[in-house]
């Protein structure tokens, strides 16, 4: 039962924020249109300022686990393979082929891994969530222009991989994040303090644009593509990827297991004993 209220903690506050927003839209104060409007916004400028304020706040001296760096890559790049040998054989339209691959192995880590992280294991899985964000994001995105390429016969220029990775407002963000951290500057009191209150609104106003623009009715005619790409993703994938890091990288970096809700305003910092643990 402690165990069922933990994780009902900590998934609750991600529900409410969908729900509310849903119904906001189902109510009519906001329609489609301001709902759409308003995800360009914050995927444009509020998640630039998540990375970069989750960057720039490392403590001097941390570094990245270069085991979980690997393991995060291998494990991406490794089911990509799979599912370009799977799914061709399974989905007979070849323009869906890439939608479903993508569907399976894509995840919206920014908007759910690093609440997540925040979450169950304090501000100490915040800074690792962010720095991995930074390294998987381009990993994503090149793959999928690839996949998306391959199925409809074209070419993947080179230069079109390189502007895909350059334009994404969360790569700039997490970018410029690690320049003022790699050069030691330091922002005024009076700009640090709207940065992290910026950030702090982003992972809720996200999620209450997720609800403001769920469209149950558009499921039915996919239910045959969404159960079993759901299945894969909600349930197998977790359970060997879950089992791969343990067996890899979890042991190494020895989270702590924060047992109490989550809570959305923060500041990020991290203890020695976190440090300690990305040196294994």
């Amino acid at each position: 039962m402690e165990n069922f209220l933990f994780a009902l903690n900590t998934v609750l506050p991600f529900l409410l924020y969908i729900a509310f927003g849903y119904g906001v839209r189902m109510s009519g104060l906001a329609d489609e249109d301001f709902m759409k409007r308003l995800n360009k916004v914050i995927f444009q400028a509020f998640f630039p300022i998540l990375m970069f304020n989750n960057l720039y706040s490392i403590p001097e001296g941390m570094t990245l686990n270069l085991r979980l760096v690997a393991v995060a890559i291998i494990s991406v790049l490794l089911l990509q393979a799979v599912l370009l040998a799977v799914v061709p054989r399974l989905v007979k339209e070849n323009e869906r082929r890439g939608v479903i691959i993508q569907a399976i192995y894509r995840s919206n880590f920014v908007l759910f891994g690093i609440p997540l992280a925040t979450s169950v294991f304090g501000e100490e899985g915040t800074l690792l969530a962010t720095m991995m964000v930074a390294i998987v994001i381009p990993v994503y995105n090149i793959t999928a222009v690839v996949i998306l390429e391959l199925f409809r016969g074209g070419k993947v220029p080179v230069f079109v991989l390189i502007k895909n990775i350059l334009k994404n407002p969360m790569i700039r963000g997490a970018l410029m994040g690690f320049i003022f951290h790699m050069l030691g500057i330091k922002l005024p009191v009076s700009v640090e303090g709207p940065i992290k209150q910026f950030a702090n609104l982003t992972t809720p106003l996200a999620l209450f644009v997720l609800g403001g623009t769920l469209h149950f009715n558009a499921i039915g005619g996919n239910l045959k593509y969404v159960v079993p790409s759901m299945t894969v993703k909600m349930v197998i994938l977790p359970a060997v990827i879950l089992a791969w890091n343990v067996l890899f990288t979890l042991k190494c970096t020895r989270l702590r297991l924060r047992r109490r809700p989550m809570r959305w305003r923060r500041t990020w910092a991290a203890t020695a004993s976190w440090r300690d643990s990305l040196s294994c």
